[in-house]
């Protein structure tokens, strides 16, 4: 039996599912890391846990999780110090033993001074690419047989599949980060292109009048310039403040969403209402679905103010084990839902947003007002 096994507290079984939970259900990959460096830390009996991974340009490896000490890699470490260019290749764990270490080893001056005697560096190894590497420390002499080796690149795989799915996950976020500026493009166009036209369009009316001699004329377009003018400087602050909605996950999305909710009734004098019910307070959503609810709401607010001609907006948020759904309700004039949603490009950006979450977006409309409800469907968390 080897040392690891006499100190280890966790059979090797019960190990791997420790470190695979470590992964499920964290808000972002500095709570992904940390775990994972606390569960592999519990896993291999050790005195101090982290991981360096690849960082974007394969040169060197950023550092995640705890080193209390100052070192000279506490941060980056280059990929070729030491055994590392061979773990790379071999894909396989570095035992070092910092009393008689290997003669490629480099170890760190204050390894001995704060009384580490050994450590192991496992490669973190998805699809046959390594990541980067899971390094422990020891206070004290380990001995690893064949079979712990063999476990410890188990236990790189799994990492691996961990941080790999993470990372593509990632890569998701920042095409549809990319896809959401084109969106934005489209809106801000939509929203604020026609206050800019009414504005030349007025300017022209005024010109023509002034050369015409007819003041009564010129001093009633400039009033209404002026309204016009302070219309549009409302619609763009409101489009900066909706752009300022976090765009990462959140444990309190409605926390974001407020301050919106606050300046539009207090610029455009419309009474404005947020009702709850929440079975799992505070309400996560993770960054898409943030994003596309946020800009939803933002858009119906925009249909407020430009076409309703509403005094009251409720915004109601319920959620329970299957479904979230956020309804916007105004008191205004209303629509024809179906001679106005082939033409209109705001509703028609809606539905792709509730389309792009998995969702579903529905809008009822009369003379008594204007209720659209977003669905999105509760697949493991938001």
């Amino acid at each position: 039996m080897s040392t690891f096994d006499e100190n280890s507290t966790v059979p090797r079984d019960e190990g791997l599912a420790l470190i695979c939970e470590a992964g499920h259900g964290v808000a972002s990959h500095e709570e992904l890391f940390k775990n994972l460096t606390t569960a592999v830390n519990a896993v291999l009996c050790g005195d101090g846990t982290f991981l360096h991974l690849l960082s974007a340009d394969y040169g060197t490896l950023k550092r995640f999780g705890p080193i209390p000490e100052a070192t000279e890699w506490s941060d980056e470490m280059p990929t070729g110090i030491g055994r590392l260019r061979w773990l790379f290749e071999a894909k396989e764990p570095i035992i070092m033993d910092y009393t008689r270490p290997h003669i490629k080893d480099r170890i760190p001056k204050f390894a001995l001074e704060h009384g580490y005697l050994s450590a192991i560096s496992i490669p973190i190894v998805a699809d046959g690419s390594t990541f980067g590497i899971c390094s422990t420390r020891y206070k004290r002499a380990i001995t690893w047989e064949r079979d712990d080796v063999s476990y410890l690149k188990i236990c790189g795989r799994v990492l691996g599949s961990l941080v790999s799915s993470a990372m593509t996950e990632n890569k998701h976020i920042s095409l549809a980060l990319l896809e959401e500026r084109k969106r934005l493009s489209s809106e801000i166009h939509d929203n604020v292109s026609h206050l800019v036209g009414s504005l030349s369009l007025c300017s022209a009316s005024i010109l023509a009048s002034y050369e015409e001699g007819d003041m009564d004329f010129v001093e009633r377009g400039l009033e209404k310039m002026e309204a016009l003018c302070g219309k549009t400087i409302r619609v763009f602050r409101d489009e900066m403040l909706s752009l300022r909605v976090p765009l990462d996950r959140t444990d309190e999305w409605t926390e974001s969403i407020i301050p919106i909710l606050s300046n539009f009734e207090s610029e455009w004098g419309i009474k404005t209402t947020l009702e709850q019910d929440i079975a799992n307070e505070p309400l996560s959503l993770n960054v898409i679905t943030s994003m596309h609810l946020s800009r939803i709401l933002r858009e119906c607010l925009s249909n407020v103010v430009r076409h309703a001609q509403a005094s009251r907006v409720v915004v109601s948020l319920h959620e329970d084990d299957s479904n979230l759904l956020m309804t916007v309700t105004d008191d205004g004039c209303g629509f024809d839902v179906d001679a106005a949603s082939p033409a209109r490009f705001g509703i028609k950006i809606m539905h792709e947003r509730a389309d792009a979450i998995g969702g579903k977006l529905t809008i009822v409309s009369s003379e008594d007002g204007t209720v659209v409800r977003v669905y999105v469907p509760r697949i493991g968390k938001w």
